[in-house]
C-alpha cells in the first residue's frame, strides 16, 4: 500500500501547481515518483524548513496529495506547469479533479483535454 500525505495548497482561490519528478519514501524505501507541488508552498524537509526539498533528496512522508479548501460559489483558477522530462514522460500530464465540476477541455482525461506537455502550462478555472 503506497503511503501520501496530505499537503494543504495554499492560496484563496488562484492556486499553483506543478508537475515533477520527486523522490519519495514509502516504506522505508526509496521510490522515484512523478508528484504535483504547489508552487506557493514548496515540498520541505522538517529538519530544514528553509530549504525546498530538491528532487535528489527524498520527501519523507510518501507521496504529496494536495488538498483546496474551498466554498460553494468560490471561482477557482489553477495555473498548471509540467516539469516532468517528455523523455520519460511522452505522453504529457493533466491535472483530473475530484469534487469539482469542470468543463470536459478541463477534466484532465485524454479523452476530452489535451495533454500538457513539458515546460508547457494550462490555466484551469472553474466555479464551484
Amino acid at each position: 500500500m503506497a503511503e501520501a500525505s496530505l499537503v494543504p495548497i495554499t492560496g484563496d482561490s488562484k492556486f499553483s501547481i506543478t508537475a515533477r519528478k520527486q523522490d519519495v519514501i514509502i516504506a522505508g524505501q526509496v521510490v522515484h515518483a512523478m508528484i504535483y507541488e504547489d508552487d506557493n508552498n514548496v515540498l520541505k524537509d522538517a529538519a530544514h524548513p528553509a530549504e525546498p526539498i530538491a528532487p535528489t533528496t527524498p520527501y519523507p512522508n510518501g507521496i504529496p496529495i494536495l488538498l483546496m479548501n474551498l466554498t460553494l460559489g468560490q471561482v477557482v483558477t489553477c495555473r498548471f506547469t509540467n516539469k516532468l522530462p517528455s523523455s520519460e514522460v511522452m505522453e504529457g500530464a493533466s491535472i483530473h479533479w475530484h469534487g469539482l465540476e469542470v468543463d470536459n477541455d478541463s477534466d484532465g482525461a485524454a479523452v476530452t483535454q489535451d495533454s500538457v506537455l513539458e515546460k508547457q502550462t494550462y490555466t484551469y478555472q472553474t466555479q464551484m
